[in-house]
């Protein structure tokens, strides 16, 4: 979910001019290598391409190799450049084909650096958290926590009577711990409550954070991807679902140890922020039933 926050500082920048859909990244982040040796940012990706996961980047979270590194030192602290260095092989050309990948989101926070001049923290920050009122969400590592934390837990056999594993590393003050958060980066580094991240959802989706024609673009660029068959409908940085027959923006995210779902209803105005402190359970049937609490179903409104 912290991809919305991304999305909304890159889509941000370029109401302000200063970037565009079209603009190719490599321009921008050069000496940039992927993967084992490494190799530059592909010519032909685009910024556009990185927000609606279009680019055929491999996701470095499925590198050979990786979840062994980011296990064995919990405490660790990733950067960029080593994240990265665990991107495989591209899974198709750019443009071409719909690929989930975090690769994306932790590029497109090195554009924002570039373009905006500032650390990531910074600029979401004072671009998005700060004048909204947000003041329960941050960025982790570079801020620290704004309240007690709930700590992440796995399980590692089946049964409701099955132990929930720890995952809090030794510092216990990143939630689920600090070596996958930090490869993360701006993939996955922000932190909130469910209250906050519901007030996020009505601002950005309710046209307070964006122009009206880069939200609509946005949205609309999930008939883009659409071709592809992506396996949610995804737009720039937006996941454009229904749930109980209402139409629903927003996002899901998960590491391991953790677990949450984002969605607004842009019919009533209704935001669902779901968050939990495991990564096992899928959160839709809950949003559903929230939702079917709270609205009618459009159906049973519907005149004959």
């Amino acid at each position: 979910m912290s991809k919305t926050f991304t999305a909304a500082l890159i889509l941000g920048l370029i109401d302000d001019g200063k970037l565009s859909l079209d603009t190719k990244v490599a321009t921008l982040l050069p000496t940039v290598r992927l993967g084992k040796p490494g190799t530059p940012i592909p010519a032909a990706i685009t910024v556009r391409m990185l927000l609606d996961h279009t680019s055929g980047l491999a996701d470095f979270f499925f590198g050979q190799g990786i979840d062994k590194a980011l296990m064995a030192s919990r405490s660790a602290t990733w950067t960029a450049d080593r994240a990265l260095s665990y991107v495989g092989k591209p899974v198709g050309k750019p443009g071409r084909v719909w690929h989930y990948s975090n690769t994306n989101y932790l590029l497109l926070g090195l554009v924002a650096e570039k373009v905006g001049g500032a650390p990531f923290a910074d600029l979401v920050r004072d671009r998005l958290l700060k004048p909204l009122g947000l003041h329960h969400a941050y960025i982790q590592v570079a801020e620290k926590p704004t309240g007690p934390l709930a700590f992440g837990y796995y399980f590692n056999q089946p049964g409701p009577g099955a132990p929930p594993i720890p995952l809090a590393d030794a510092g216990r003050t990143i939630i689920p711990f600090t070596s996958v958060v930090t490869a993360a980066g701006s993939a996955g580094d922000v932190a909130s409550t469910s209250a906050d991240l519901a007030a996020w959802a009505r601002a950005l989706y309710g046209g307070a954070v964006l122009k009206p024609a880069t939200l609509a673009r946005a949205v609309g660029d999930a008939k883009q991807t659409a071709p592809y068959r992506p396996y949610v409908p995804y737009g720039l940085g937006v996941q454009v679902t229904k749930i109980d027959g209402h139409r629903a923006y927003g996002h899901s995210g998960r590491f391991i140890g953790v677990r949450g779902e984002l969605r607004y209803l842009p019919a009533p105005g209704l935001a669902i922020a779901i968050l939990t402190n495991q990564n096992g359970v899928d959160l839709r049937p809950l949003s559903a039933r929230l939702v079917s609490l709270a609205l009618p179903s459009p159906a049973a409104t519907a005149s004959p």
